[in-house]
């Protein structure tokens, strides 16, 4: 049996071939949802100061993991939305594969959850109680051109109501 020309396909494509296309829709949570990023009204979404780091952070993603963009973004009240696509390695075509995005996801919530304590320590955040991440993060494959349109228009979206 030849290997297929796009390369061995990924545990999140079911066995298809994308051809190059190889984007999430990941939203991070908090913990218990709490609204630790920010605060929403009818016009706007207004950012904590934690979350403008989480923003400043996500940002830094494709510098951290030169595989990945971050084609949008969106920080909402209790949770991280993006649209991430993921490259190929010397100009191969990419394929999904949420080991990869597992560990940039890692990456965002080790550092974020970093500069909270530094800034707890520091004296200019209050104590949580608890955790700041949920344990677990959802991702789902773009199988389509035209799911990757829509989840980007979604998150910018919501992105652009942020003050």
């Amino acid at each position: 049996m030849r290997p297929h020309p796009h390369g061995p396909a990924s545990p999140d494509s079911h066995g298809f071939h994308y051809r190059g296309l190889a984007y999430y829709r990941v939203c991070i949570r908090t913990a218990d949802d709490a609204c630790r990023l920010g605060s929403a009204t009818a016009r706007a979404l207004r950012l904590t100061r934690f979350g403008l780091v989480v923003r400043h952070y996500a940002h830094q993603l494709p510098h951290k993991f030169l595989e990945l963009d971050v084609a949008a973004l969106a920080v909402a009240p209790a949770a991280v939305h993006m649209v991430v696509r993921l490259r190929g390695d010397a100009g191969a075509l990419p394929t999904p594969d949420p080991e990869r995005l597992r560990r940039a996801v890692r990456w965002l919530t080790a550092m974020t959850t970093h500069a909270r304590h530094r800034g707890v320590l520091d004296g200019r955040w209050l104590a949580l109680e608890g955790p700041v991440w949920a344990t677990s993060y959802e991702r789902r494959l773009l199988r389509r051109l035209a799911d990757v349109r829509h989840a980007t228009a979604e998150v910018q979206a919501l992105g652009a109501r942020t003050a």
